[in-house]
């Protein structure tokens, strides 16, 4: 009886390390599969943006999907935007970036409560796939300018 709890331990370590190290198991943990999304719209370090754009759009998504925090980078409370949907096909309002041909686009909804002159920092957060982790990265996609008041 104390081969089989000796070997039942064993199994769950090497299970756990694969998890914690990212590597390839049995348990189906894996690496992060997709590199960070591309941010669209508002475009990367795009001015003078309307406080109710009302959307953030990329591409590349990828991966486990997402959501978005906007953090001021002068300070104060970041706000958070909705999980990624994809988005109707369609011309994104000015100004965008252009996403490669054959490229899905991706919107998330955000607060219209944003602050004149300010600028925000796109932060992507992965959605985390239990028990192992991410299966895409987070990180920052970029920033844009609210117009001034």
């Amino acid at each position: 009886m104390k081969r089989f709890a000796l070997f039942g331990a064993l199994l769950a370590a090497s299970a756990f390390a694969a998890c914690s190290n990212g590597g390839e198991s049995d348990t189906g943990c894996s690496k992060p599969t997709a590199g960070l999304p591309v941010l669209l719209y508002p475009a990367p370090n795009a001015t003078g943006i309307l406080p109710n754009f009302g959307f953030v759009a990329v591409y590349n998504l990828g991966g486990a999907g997402g959501s978005l925090v906007l953090n001021p980078v002068g300070g104060g409370s970041p706000l958070s935007g909705a999980q990624f949907t994809r988005a109707s096909p369609g011309p994104l309002p000015s100004p965008s970036a252009t996403a490669p041909a054959g490229a899905t686009v991706y919107t998330s909804v955000v607060p219209d409560n944003f602050s004149s002159g300010e600028t925000y920092e796109v932060d992507f957060v992965h959605n985390a796939q239990p028990p192992c982790g991410p299966q895409q990265p987070s990180g920052v996609i970029g920033e844009f300018t609210i117009a001034g008041g």
